[in-house]
């Protein structure tokens, strides 16, 4: 004869009749004293460098605290060698802080924060933020990136020889 109750038996949940009655509280809906709420102001394009940024008319927004860009944060200077960890090229793109600077490096950076007393106020003055940009040609091939390409090296020093799968 098979066994029918292999989970064992139906449990209740606690807080399945004030779920479904709409009366549970769910955790963005407690009250935190003296919380503020940011909302990010996002770029459009893929590469480029910031020209203006016009934030007048977020600042004068209900709620708002502060906006933060790469031209009003601080950030503890960078010890030469990145770190400690010394690179010949400059900083990868993700060790790099937001807001650090005007450039832009994919869709999507943010390029100003804005602070309210709520996330609703925050999200209504990010959306007045006005961002113009110099655009520059984003590298979205693999045939566009190879005009840069370097080869590498190996550990020794010697080149990498590429093999038949690589592309030329």
């Amino acid at each position: 004869m098979a066994k029918t109750d292999i989970l064992g038996p139906a449990r209740n949940r606690v807080d399945g009749p004030l779920k479904v009655t709409g009366k549970a509280k769910y955790a963005v809906e407690f009250e935190i004293p003296n919380c503020v709420h940011a909302w990010p102001v996002v770029s459009n394009l893929a590469k480029g460098t910031i020209t203006a940024m016009d934030t007048k008319a977020a600042e004068f927004a209900p709620g708002v605290l502060k906006i933060l860009t790469h031209q009003n944060i601080e950030f503890p200077k960078e010890p030469a060698g990145g770190g400690g960890a010394a690179r010949a090229e400059g900083i990868r793109i993700e060790e790099r802080n937001p807001l650090s600077d005007d450039k832009v490096h994919y869709a999507g950076q943010y390029v100003a924060l804005v602070v309210a007393k709520t996330i609703e106020q925050a999200r209504y003055a990010a959306s007045l933020v006005r961002v113009n940009y110099a655009p520059e040609t984003a590298v979205l091939t693999m045939a566009a990136a190879q005009e840069n390409a370097k080869q590498p090296k190996k550990n020794n020093g010697e080149k990498v020889q590429p093999t038949k799968g690589d592309v030329e």
